[in-house]
C-alpha cells in the first residue's frame, strides 16, 4: 500500500527546507522542528554576531490570531527575534514579529 503525503504539509515541509537553504548560504546554522513540535519551525543560529533567529515559516504568510498571540507572548520569554518567513510572489521575505500584522 501506498500513503501520499498531505499536499499542504508537503508544501510546507519543502519551504521550510528553502528557508533553511538561504540561511545556510548566509552563514546560519540551522535546525528544523519536525513534524510541527513547538511554536518554531526552523531555529538559526549565527556564524558570527548577530541573533539566534526563532522562525514560523508560513508559505502564504497567515498566521492565525491564537498563533501570533502565542508567539508574541513566547518573544516576552525567549532570548532570539521571532521571525516569520513566508512567499511573497516566490520570494522569500521575512519579517520580525514586531512588524508583522
Amino acid at each position: 500500500m501506498i500513503y501520499l503525503s498531505n499536499k499542504n504539509y508537503v508544501k510546507g515541509r519543502n519551504f521550510e527546507y528553502r528557508v533553511i537553504a538561504f540561511l545556510r548560504k548566509h552563514g546560519y546554522y540551522c535546525m528544523r522542528s519536525y513534524g510541527s513540535k513547538g511554536p518554531f519551525d526552523v531555529i538559526a543560529v549565527p556564524s558570527s554576531k548577530g541573533s539566534t533567529l526563532l522562525i514560523q515559516a508560513k508559505y502564504n504568510g497567515y498566521i492565525p490570531k491564537y498563533e501570533l498571540q502565542q508567539l508574541k507572548e513566547i518573544q516576552k520569554k525567549l532570548w532570539g527575534l521571532v521571525t516569520i518567513a513566508y512567499s511573497e510572489n516566490h520570494k522569500l521575505r521575512f519579517k520580525n514579529l514586531n512588524e508583522w500584522k
